[in-house]
């Protein structure tokens, strides 16, 4: 493992870091600078992906059973967020609009998309998730991490990462080539968990997204809006929207809306869009 000097959101020194949370192999920190949580020291390349093994997909992994019935329950929520992005940039999801879903997981955002028309490609780390996603779902996978983007022809004009800034090494220079490969006019959505919701206020590190050994980078509101600005996207904007989670009512999707609107929920989902000059 490798100790960080600066803060992976903002590039700030860690020297002030107030450590908030200790974990098994690393501890969590808050930037003096930016607010935002990281863990520190950080693994290997080598170590990350054998935790991601270890952790994630493979059968008998701890959170194997778990990520897959979350993610094979999902189908409400993508259509409600394809439906929010369609609302705000109609050109962003029309039929034959290219998406690149990185860390797409099992697959499943990308076959709902395609049920729009929309034709998508997914870069995911975990070779069973890939594999399940081309052979169970039909749709075009490549495995890798951030450097299979240079392999990808041609810009996109939505580029999805659902639950990825958390787990990866370095967010920043991630979220650059990201943004490389957007179209101009094209939209990056991100959704991540919120450091400044209401059970972290009141768990810390009990959390389970805190507790989550692969759960490297926690930015808040601020500084993931000013670094997606840096990297020079318009528009940035905290989507508050209602439902999307199944087999919820009106009264628990009221206090869903209510949590989102105040920036008190589990996650945070964010959308901004590359000019179009």
């Amino acid at each position: 493992m490798e100790r960080l000097s600066h803060c992976p959101i903002c590039r700030g020194d860690v020297a002030g870091a107030r450590r908030i949370s200790a974990r098994q192999r690393d501890d969590l920190y808050r930037c003096p600078r930016c607010a935002s949580v990281f863990s520190n020291p950080r693994y290997t390349p080598d170590e990350l992906a054998e935790l991601y093994r270890q952790e994630y997909y493979r059968p008998g992994a701890p959170r194997a059973s778990d990520r897959a019935a979350e993610q094979a329950g999902a189908e409400r929520l993508h259509r409600t967020i394809l439906g929010i992005l369609a609302q705000r940039y109609p050109q962003a999801v029309r039929a034959g609009a290219r998406l690149l879903d990185f860390g797409c997981g099992l697959g499943y955002f990308l076959a709902e998309a395609g049920k729009a028309g929309i034709r998508g490609i997914g870069v995911e780390l975990s070779a069973e998730a890939a594999e399940f996603a081309r052979t169970q779902l039909g749709v075009e996978v490549v495995r890798g991490d951030e450097s299979a983007l240079e392999g990808l022809d041609g810009e996109f004009d939505l580029i999805a990462a659902w639950e990825v800034i958390e787990h990866v090494l370095q967010p920043r220079d991630v979220l650059r080539l990201l943004v490389g490969k957007l179209a101009p006019g094209g939209v990056l959505g991100l959704s991540l968990p919120n450091i400044g919701c209401w059970r972290f206020r009141i768990q810390a590190g009990r959390w389970f997204n805190a507790a989550n050994p692969a759960h490297l980078n926690f930015p808040t509101w601020p500084a993931i809006r000013g670094l997606l600005t840096e990297l020079g996207l318009t528009d940035v904007r905290r989507a508050v929207f209602w439902g999307g989670r199944r087999g919820f009512g009106p009264l628990a999707n009221l206090v869903q809306y209510l949590a989102r609107a105040l920036n008190l929920g589990s996650d945070m989902r964010v959308f901004a869009q590359k000019p179009a000059g």
